[in-house]
């Protein structure tokens, strides 16, 4: 045993030797105020503890409220893929079915339970809306980030083909205090759930996000260039 062991033994055991002392010489009354104490300072603790609890319940109650159960499902699903082909919708419900994307939101129901003509045509991108977002340049002889905006300034739906809906935008990229702004033209695929928006004539760039069907004010991309390669991933939120 080492000798600072030993002293700080020692030390411990006079100051229980004292407070015992202490309490004999005071009587029942100074027993009972060293429980007291002993008592006052358990709950201290415990009060504490209930403290830290509450605390941590009310930030796992914030992390529940900011991110719904659908918006994680859909992150799944993206992930792990929903038993459909590429360029197939998959209609959902009891008995999972897939069909192609040119039959969704055509006038004319091919799911069994109707899901191709229901909530999946209410098109997120609207006349004269704005699309905000950070992109985050890997290629395409651009590095670190961008602010891009995305405006709509006009969108058109053809009777004939109806899986689409048509748009004229414009774009506006600002990096390094620089901006550059281009018009172009972009669609809207109904059964993917994709906005697609064609390379500008300057810069050669455009855009491909996808929303998952919960958050419609809200999509996951990237930045293509002409041949499709992507140059930076980017999300985009509707102002």
């Amino acid at each position: 045993m080492w000798l600072g062991d030993t002293i700080d033994q020692m030390r411990c055991l006079l100051v229980i030797l004292g407070l015992v002392a202490l309490a004999r010489a005071q009587g029942p009354a100074g027993w009972a105020s060293l429980i007291s104490a002993r008592a006052d300072a358990n709950e201290l603790r415990l009060a504490g503890l209930r403290t830290r609890i509450d605390a941590i319940a009310d930030k796992l109650s914030g992390v529940g409220s900011g991110v719904s159960t659908d918006s994680l499902a859909a992150r799944v699903r993206r992930l792990t893929g929903n038993g459909c082909r590429d360029k197939e919708f998959q209609c959902g419900g009891d008995a999972p079915q897939c069909v192609s994307n040119l039959a969704v939101c055509d006038n004319t129901p091919d799911c069994r339970n109707g899901a191709d003509e229901g909530a999946v045509c209410n098109v997120p991108i609207t006349q004269g809306s704005s699309w905000v977002g950070v992109a985050y340049w890997s290629s395409c002889n651009s590095v670190g980030t961008s602010n891009v905006r995305v405006i709509i300034n006009r969108v058109s739906r053809s009777s004939f083909f109806s899986a689409f809906t048509q748009m004229d935008v414009t774009v506006i990229h600002e990096q390094n205090g620089q901006y550059v702004m281009e018009n172009t033209t972009g669609w809207y695929g109904y059964g993917a759930r994709r906005v697609f928006v064609q390379p500008t004539g300057g810069r050669h760039i455009g855009l491909s996000c996808d929303f998952d069907g919960v958050n419609m004010r809200r999509c996951e991309g990237r930045l293509v260039s002409d041949s499709g390669a992507t140059c930076a991933d980017i999300v985009m939120a509707r102002r």
